[in-house]
This record gives structure tokens, C-alpha cells and sequence, in this order.
């Protein structure tokens, strides 16, 4: 009987150690996940700030309607950051906000606001081109389709060399069955077999100050209104991601 209720003691002891580590790691995923998320529209607000900047200090013509697009962006990338911290708190319970169905959002906007965003963000490594055909209206919350395209156009600047000139072209088109499509391909060093094998894994990283979280999160968002986020062949070396999106019904 002792040395029953003794292994019963040791094993209930090491359930309970597992539990204990099993919540730290779910706390430093949230909180890593939080960090990793708010980067990102927060990084748009120094440089569209100092870009309203010198256009009010230049004179030009043109300076005040360039410094009110910048002041804008920068506006928007405050209210993303709102926006995540809203998501990530009704995550960890109940608040007051409206939980309703998700808002139409028509990606053609979204897209162009996206990669306005990612080429201020990317300090113009990279030239963007949009190639785009009529789409449907989906079902993801435009905050969340501009948080997923802003982590796949900061990965496909990261993915060319700095001392090159990039190209990054982001295609939108619809699919035989109604979908939405989006693809992000870049000209960069591409990635290799066993990168690709666990490219959405969390906490996986090629980039030494990676935090591995952006393509998880992303993924996450992406099939939680029954959509498909992956990686596929691109017309050259570089990477290409593909986001499939039910048409709103």
C-alpha cells in the first residue's frame, strides 16, 4: 500500500510539474506572440512620422498633402496595435467587446494599403508590384488580412540580400470555386528542404533575431475563418506564400 500510494504521489507530483511548465510555456508563447505582433504596426509609426516631417520642412508644393498621407499611416499603424492588443486580451477572457461575425473586407484595399506600409517598413530594399484581378469581399477582418500581409512582406524583404535591389509582387485573383487568392513572392535566397518542413512551426527561425511566431500567427488567423496559408514553387528562386480565402457569404 506504501508503495502504491507512494507512486501515486510521485506520479501525481510530476503531472503537476507538467502542467506548471505547460502554462509557462503558454504564457511566453502569448506574451512572445504579443511582442512578435505589435512590432510590426508600431514600426510603421517612426518612419511615416519623420517622412510627415521633412515634408512640412521641405516647402514643397506637394509637402502638405505627402506630410497627411504619412501622418495617416502612421495614425493606421497606432490603430492596428490597438487592434492586436483587443484580439490578444479577448483571448485571455470574456470582455465587453462585440464578438459578431466578421466584417466584409474587400482585399483590394487592404492589399494597396499593406504594401504602402511594407515599403516605408522595408526601407525600400525591395521594389513592390501588385498584380491584381477582381476579387470577392471575405470574411477575415481587414486589421487581421493587413497583420497577415505585413508579416509576409517584412519576411520577403528580410529574404533578399542587403546589398541587393529586391523585387517583391503580391498577385490577387479569384478562384474557380468563388475563393479569394493572394500570393507574396519575393526574389530573394529562397528557402531550403528541411526550412520548408517546418517553416510555420512556432518559435522556428532562420534569423538570428527572429522570434519564429509571424507564419504560426498568420496561419492561425488565416484558417480560423477557414482559409489556407502555404508555401509553394515561385517562378524563380525566391519564396512564394499563398493565402486562399472564402468569399464572404
Amino acid at each position: 500500500m506504501a508503495v502504491l500510494l507512494r507512486d501515486a504521489s510521485d506520479r501525481l507530483a510530476q503531472e503537476s510539474l507538467l502542467f506548471a511548465r505547460k502554462s509557462v510555456d503558454s504564457q511566453q508563447l502569448a506574451s512572445a506572440a504579443l511582442a512578435h505582433e505589435i512590432s510590426n504596426p508600431l514600426g510603421a509609426v517612426s518612419p511615416n512620422l519623420e517622412l510627415a516631417m521633412e515634408a512640412l520642412g521641405s516647402g514643397a508644393k506637394d509637402s502638405r498633402e505627402l506630410a497627411m498621407e504619412a501622418l495617416g499611416d502612421a495614425r493606421l499603424g497606432l490603430a492596428q496595435a490597438s487592434r492586436v492588443l483587443e484580439q490578444f486580451r479577448g483571448a485571455l477572457g470574456p470582455t465587453e467587446r462585440a464578438q459578431g461575425e466578421p466584417e466584409g473586407t474587400e482585399l483590394s484595399s487592404v492589399v494597396a494599403m499593406a504594401m504602402r506600409l511594407g515599403q516605408r517598413l522595408g526601407g525600400g530594399r525591395a521594389q513592390l508590384r501588385l498584380e491584381e484581378a477582381a476579387t470577392p469581399a471575405v470574411g477575415l477582418p481587414s486589421i487581421q488580412l493587413l497583420q497577415v500581409l505585413l508579416n509576409l512582406l517584412k519576411n520577403a524583404t528580410e529574404a533578399i540580400p542587403a546589398d541587393t535591389q529586391g523585387n517583391i509582387v503580391v498577385r490577387i485573383g479569384t478562384l474557380d470555386d468563388g475563393a479569394a487568392w493572394i500570393e507574396v513572392e519575393d526574389d530573394g535566397h529562397g528557402i531550403d528542404p528541411h526550412t520548408r518542413s517546418r517553416i510555420f512551426d512556432p518559435f522556428f527561425s532562420t534569423k538570428a533575431s527572429g522570434s519564429g511566431l509571424g507564419l504560426a500567427i498568420s496561419r492561425s488567423l488565416i484558417e480560423a475563418v477557414g482559409g489556407e496559408l502555404s508555401l509553394r514553387e515561385g517562378s524563380g528562386a525566391g519564396s512564394c506564400f499563398r493565402i486562399i480565402l472564402p468569399a464572404r457569404a
